[in-house]
């Protein structure tokens, strides 16, 4: 049984659309009711809306954001990492690692042998996706379907999933439209087709 509906339905504050909100959800009184949109979410917020609208952290609050932030890259920005380590640093990491291998290096190889023999063999893996350096070195400027020029991409020309290799052999240039239909009509039947026989 369903529990009981304490709170009542409200327009959204930018589109007007009736939503349910709860009880404990009105009783914060933020001022904000939106809908689930995004785009709702993102015009409630905007401008003098926005609670920090002409404020600032002060120094001290920077100063931890800034050593925080150290180190991590964000390459979906586009941003390099504002961190680069020194050679100092490097070399003492790596003599840290050399002396952790040699104080451990029998535990580690029992670890090994234990997670082998628990595998029943240690199988040949590979990668599922394509490296960066392939992705740049591999990619050709034409698609090997329809001759495209036009948003292209690396593709395994018999997919992972279905025993393919991540080799040079195995990767063929396919524009975003060519791979996106040899990934429904070709790849996926070719799995399904492998795991009926699989199960037959």
């Amino acid at each position: 049984m369903a529990p009981p509906r304490t709170g009542r339905e409200i327009p959204c504050c930018v589109c007007g659309t009736m939503i349910y909100r709860a009880a404990n959800y009105l009783a914060r009184k933020h001022g904000f009711n939106t809908c689930c949109s995004p785009t709702c979410k993102s015009e409630a917020f905007r401008g003098e809306r926005n609670p920090f609208w002409g404020k600032t952290h002060d120094s001290e609050t920077i100063q931890r954001i800034v050593l925080h932030n150290k180190g991590r890259p964000s390459p979906k920005r586009g941003k390099p990492s504002t961190y680069v380590p020194t050679a100092e640093y490097r070399a003492a990491k790596s003599a840290l690692m050399k002396q952790r291998w040699l104080d451990n290096r029998d535990k580690m190889l029992e670890a090994c042998a234990a997670s082998k023999a628990k595998l029943g063999g240690m199988p040949k893996r590979w990668r599922r996706s394509f490296t960066p350096y392939q992705r740049r070195e591999w990619t050709g400027n034409i698609c090997a379907w329809c001759a495209g020029v036009d948003h292209l991409q690396l593709d395994h020309i018999l997919p992972v999933s279905c025993g393919g290799p991540n080799e040079r052999s195995n990767s063929q240039t396919l524009c975003k439209s060519c791979n996106l239909w040899k990934m429904f009509f070709i790849d996926r039947p070719l799995l399904l087709a492998g795991a009926t026989f699989k199960r037959a």
